[in-house]
């Protein structure tokens, strides 16, 4: 919201984008659904790589990302009621945007997870290398927590290892 009134923001709500957007992407066996500028280059491969057609695997992507897209914004609209009706919701909506698949889960032999991020929030440190595990994440979370801390109550640089979320 902009800062505007209640009731102004409430007129300013979009009821036929997003169902369009909804009833686009339902439709997807016959229906391209395109939401984003950042979808158009792979539209145009797709299209001059199979005579002008799309896959139905293309309009399975986009139609999930539609119905993502959607989602995020009836999520930001339930918020913004909850806020300024000063109340809670019994449930919290949250879209998330995945960053970087994991190489693995706890250990090896369990299916990745992936590092998230909320809306167009950065994430708090950058992967400089490789693809981390779920464990990685741990050990560089719990060392640059000890670090912190003791910079903080020491007044000097500090370094610390973790290895599976035990110091090192």
């Amino acid at each position: 919201a902009s800062g505007a009134d209640f009731d102004t923001c409430v007129e300013n709500v979009d009821i036929g984008g997003p169902g369009m957007l909804r009833a686009s992407a339902k439709n997807h066996n016959a229906v391209t659904v395109v939401t984003s500028p950042n979808q158009y280059a792979e539209l145009i491969e797709e299209l001059k790589s199979n005579d002008g057609q799309t896959t139905i695997e293309l309009r399975r992507r986009f139609a999930a990302a539609a119905f993502s897209l959607s989602a995020h914004y009836d999520g930001a609209i339930a918020s913004y009621f909850s806020q300024q009706l000063g109340s809670d919701l019994p449930t919290v909506t949250r879209t998330y945007a995945v960053e970087h698949k994991l190489k693995y889960g706890c250990n090896p032999n369990q299916t990745p997870a992936a590092l998230c991020r909320i809306g167009d929030a950065k994430l708090p440190f950058e992967v400089l290398n490789g693809r981390p595990g779920y464990i990685n994440l741990l050990d560089a979370a719990n060392a640059w927590q000890l670090v912190f801390e003791l910079k903080r109550a020491l007044g000097t640089a500090a370094a610390a290892s973790f290895k599976h979320v035990s110091p090192a």
